[in-house]
């Protein structure tokens, strides 16, 4: 018991509650701490847009088949419904300033709630790892233009270890530097992450401008058409593209909330993300599509992964000049990937950390733990060895959709924006999200229905036994999981509506009738002042009780609002 209060979070820093249930990185931020305007939205986003996952998202398309033209139809228009995706389901965090572990009680049930955020820990850990992985890297590369003698360092270790010396101690150096950017909160990390974007730009772009300026041209793959097929078999690749491009972002679009709470108004996320997603998310996968035609050119073989980029520079060239590109080059990469391994795993993993486990850990302690773990986990012996893992992760998407999708329903179709809080930070049965037993079965049932079809086509996927046979039951399965995304997210939403007209959900419309967290800026607790005469409440004694508010984390002046 000493052990477990000597690691509880102290008062002060965490705000915790008695029941345990909240802490001051769970509860609705208060004004103070929502600082993000439009343009942070944009540079947030940037991250991802950035990354080499975007970069190299043509590859994946021009693999099935589609040329590199029809392939970009298909980025621009994920992209803008990924726009569309984000910024609904960053609605409930613009508007109440709850992050995805809570909002997810208001959905899931106050327990059932643990599984999706259990869900994103999960593959959260592993993109922690992988991107460590790739960032020790790119460090690596970085070392070896500097020092002749670091790149003529010995393998060291026997070659089913999977790493050679050079390589481990890039990722130990990559790993030090994740330290003090994971030590910075989100609400003041708009000027860090601004500049490692502007950094990563410029140097995707010299990395693309390079290619077309040694091919003299931007190379063979671009006036490509896609191969002659069968008009029916084009059309399912051509839904294949479109749902393989949709997947990549859909567990940032399910966990939204956590980084829309951080918004002035709610209206500074739209603009942001439009622009972010249907800007620039369309045009680094373009950049990436040259790059790689180009170096078809030049080597023969296109060159998708900016980083084998570098090394080939240093392998067919080791001069002074060719060094000092590729350190900055690799420098600029490195820097790509502190910074999305921070926003995508780092913040990611220690706000689901933070939800379940309220007591003892907030963003930061959970980031720093996900980050231990991530070591322990070895990915370069992950990504040698674990075929069929690494299949079932980049197939989670089948589970993100349907959640996507009853988020989606749930908070605008079914209670028309409007949550009450407090029952969002207790478990007692008379709350309104409490359900049966603390789960919404309707959303449990819905969820399964929406993956549970898609199983056979994932399994296939993942063993490459099934991968290898084709019969016509073989070719179903796989057309039907070609459908993997839109499927499970259609049927996500329908049937959870259906289940709530059959069973409706409890106490729907009721909200707060004071602002217990001191989350409410004036402008907005006018509105809902307006909204008053459509569903008077009233607060349970046992949830106030509850949420108790810390004065740290209570605004100067709480406002009290009739509702």
């Amino acid at each position: 018991m000493r052990l477990l209060q000597a690691l509880a979070l102290p008062a002060n820093e965490g705000g915790r509650s008695e029941s345990g249930w909240s802490n001051g990185d769970l509860r609705p931020l208060p004004p103070h701490r929502r600082t993000w305007g439009t343009w942070v939205f944009v540079s947030w986003w940037s991250v991802f847009m950035f990354s080499l996952t975007n970069w190299q998202i043509g590859a994946s398309l021009i693999a099935l088949g589609l040329s590199v033209w029809q392939s970009m139809v298909l980025i621009v228009a994920s992209r803008v419904l990924h726009a569309g995706l984000a910024v609904a389901n960053g609605m409930p965090g613009g508007e109440w300033h709850i992050g995805f572990p809570v909002f997810s009680r208001a959905v899931w049930g106050v327990y059932g709630a643990f599984l999706p955020v259990a869900m994103r820990t999960f593959l959260g850990l592993f993109a922690f790892a992988f991107n460590t992985w790739f960032g020790g890297l790119c460090t690596a590369a970085m070392l070896a233009a500097m020092s002749e003698g670091f790149r003529n360092l010995p393998a060291t270790f026997p070659a089913s270890s999977h790493v050679t010396l050079a390589q481990l101690l890039g990722w130990l150096i990559f790993n030090v530097l994740m330290l003090p950017v994971l030590a910075v909160k989100p609400e003041r990390a708009a000027l860090l992450f601004s500049t490692f974007n502007a950094v990563s730009f410029v140097t995707l772009v010299s990395i693309m401008i390079w290619s077309l300026v040694a091919a003299h041209g931007a190379g063979p793959m671009l006036s490509h058409s896609s191969p002659d097929m069968v008009s029916g078999s084009h059309g399912w690749i051509v839904v294949k593209g479109f749902c393989t491009s949709l997947a990549v972002l859909m567990a940032p679009m399910m966990s939204q909330s956590d980084f829309s709470r951080f918004a002035r108004k709610p209206r500074n996320q739209i603009a942001g993300q439009l622009v972010a997603f249907i800007g620039l998310g369309s045009i680094m996968p373009l950049f990436g599509c040259l790059a790689a035609s180009a170096t078809q050119k030049i080597w023969g073989e296109p060159a998708w992964n900016p980083p084998l980029i570098i090394l080939q520079w240093m392998a067919r060239d080791y001069s002074p000049a060719t060094r000092a590109a590729a350190f900055f080059a690799a420098t600029g990469l490195m820097i790509n990937l502190l910074s999305l391994n921070t926003v995508e795993s780092g913040y990611a993993v220690g706000m689901d950390l933070a939800g379940l486990f309220p007591r003892y850990v907030n963003i930061r302690r959970g980031a720093y733990i996900g980050l231990i773990a991530s070591m322990a986990m070895c990915p370069w012996q992950l990504l040698a060895t674990a075929n069929t893992l690494v299949a079932v992760l980049n197939g989670f998407a089948i589970f993100f959709a349907p959640i996507c999708a009853i988020q989606l329903c749930d908070y605008f179709i079914l209670r028309h924006r409007r949550l009450k809080l407090s029952d969002l930070y207790h478990p007692h049965n008379n709350g309104i999200y409490y359900f049966s037993y603390g789960i919404n079965f309707r959303t449990a049932v819905a969820w399964a229905m929406a993956w549970v079809p898609l199983a056979p086509g994932l399994a296939r996927t993942a063993d490459s036994r099934y991968a290898m046979r084709a019969n016509m039951l073989v070719d179903g399965i796989d057309r039907f999981y070609a459908l993997n995304v839109l499927f499970s997210f259609t049927v996500a939403f329908v049937m959870y509506y259906i289940l709530c007209s059959i069973w409706p959900l409890p106490r729907l419309g009721e909200i707060d009738t004071e602002d217990i967290f001191g989350t409410f800026s004036p402008p907005e607790a006018g509105m809902l002042d307006q909204a008053s005469d459509q569903s008077p409440d009233s607060p349970s004694t046992s949830a106030k009780d509850d949420l108790k508010v810390t004065a740290s984390e209570k605004a100067p002046s709480p406002i009290q609002t009739q509702l």
